[in-house]
């Protein structure tokens, strides 16, 4: 596809599961404000701490103003790591 930015009224979204089967989210992540036409998302120990250490999978979906759905970061790796610092 096309790079565009995104604009006010959209709401771009960013799910982790364990693997794609799974129903619910473990962790989920929106934005809806875009500096630049960007969406950028941030993570804090908090966001993963109840996450075990490990794989698990994420995509990125964007709903539109119109309420479509579409997909636009397919599934790929999500990775906990062991923070040793914080052990």
């Amino acid at each position: 596809g096309e790079a565009r930015p995104f604009s006010a009224g959209e709401c771009v979204r960013l799910a982790v599961k364990a693997d794609a089967r799974q129903r619910e989210a473990l962790l989920q992540k929106a934005e809806t404000d875009f500096p630049e036409g960007a969406a950028v998302f941030s993570f804090a120990p908090e966001d993963t701490r109840a996450l075990p250490f490990g794989n698990y999978r994420y995509d990125v979906r964007l709903t539109d103003r119109e309420g479509n759905v579409f997909t636009i970061v397919p599934a790929g790796d999500f990775t906990v790591l062991e923070a040793i610092a914080d052990a």
